[in-house]
């Protein structure tokens, strides 16, 4: 959530929705493949994978853009 606030914050709103985006394919992706294995489960795990994706592209998204902002 902090990234999200901090990317938007730094006016790029581009990363997140790129990002958005990915989480949406992923899911799908991830959705199609752990219900053939897991069943219902598949899709608990997927979402859980998809958040984790999530969380780590946009903190080292906004660690980048804050490092930029800071050197200019």
């Amino acid at each position: 959530m902090f990234s999200v606030w901090v990317l938007g914050s730094l006016q790029r709103n581009a990363l997140i929705f790129l990002v958005a985006l990915s989480n949406f394919i992923f899911n799908i992706i991830g959705n199609y493949i752990l219900i053939q294995y897991m069943g219902i489960a598949g899709i608990s795990l997927s979402t859980s994978l998809v958040f984790f994706q999530s969380f780590v592209l946009l903190s080292l998204l906004a660690r980048r853009e804050l490092s930029k902002k800071i050197q200019e």
